[in-house]
């Protein structure tokens, strides 16, 4: 039984020759279609393939299309209710704000991102008082909070999201293990958090932790806001 997995933001023709290259045979790619580190794949020639590390072959940051969908849906919602987002954002690096801004028209829906990876930045930048860092750690609830209320003070977007959490490979311990991830929510006012954990290496925690945001806030909109125009979005084939 076989695995197959998605890449999107890659050509199917730069990929397959990365694959061909990285394997030394050939490998035929379905549309948006390509291997991932450790998973076994059958090539053309039906042989098994296992690919041990395609990190620094694919590093173009993606976004996968039911993401993109999301997306979509979630800048409809608030462009419908004349509302906006910002984010704050530690582990992730950016990759929420990348996320956002990967489909057309997010300018008139996401506002700005701070990316605020040490404990400095998030003092500087968001107000995140020294006390609660030294109490609780930049990873707990805390901190979010903290984060997400700081975020929207200083943008003046109605919703704010912020994370922080331990990607690894190190930095994680008995109380706070690799791939915690905490996240704050500012929502019109109201600040809630939440924390997840998630499995794998560090790319595998910063993705889940963006996929998760983004629901996050999706679900919250559907939830407080009814849907006033038909959803643009497009289901692409497989």
């Amino acid at each position: 039984m076989f695995r197959y997995w998605r890449i999107i933001g890659v050509c199917d023709s730069k990929g397959a020759s990365i694959v061909s290259f990285i394997c030394y045979t050939s490998v035929r790619l379905l549309p948006g279609d390509v291997l991932l580190p450790g998973k076994w794949y059958t090539a053309k020639n039906k042989t098994l393939l296992r690919i041990i590390d395609m990190s620094q072959a694919f590093s173009t940051v993606s976004v996968a299309g039911q993401s993109q969908q999301m997306i979509t849906r979630i800048g409809q919602l608030l462009t419908d209710n004349t509302l906006s987002v910002s984010c704050a954002e530690s582990c992730t690096g950016g990759g929420l704000a990348f996320a956002f801004t990967s489909v057309a028209g997010s300018s008139n829906w996401f506002e700005q991102s701070f990316v605020t990876y040490s404990n400095d930045a998030k003092q500087s930048l968001l107000n995140v008082d020294v006390g609660i860092l030294e109490s609780y750690g930049a990873v707990s609830r805390q901190c979010v909070e903290a984060m997400a209320f700081g975020t929207a003070q200083r943008t003046g977007a109605p919703l704010a999201i912020s994370v922080s959490g331990v990607a690894g490979p190190g930095g994680g311990s008995k109380d706070k293990p690799v791939g915690t991830v905490w996240f704050g929510f500012s929502l019109l006012g109201d600040t809630v958090s939440t924390k997840q954990h998630f499995a794998g290496n560090r790319n595998d925690v910063r993705s889940a932790a963006v996929h998760f945001a983004l629901h996050y806030l999706h679900d919250w909109l559907v939830e407080n806001y009814p849907v006033t125009s038909e959803c643009t979005c497009e289901t692409k084939p497989r």
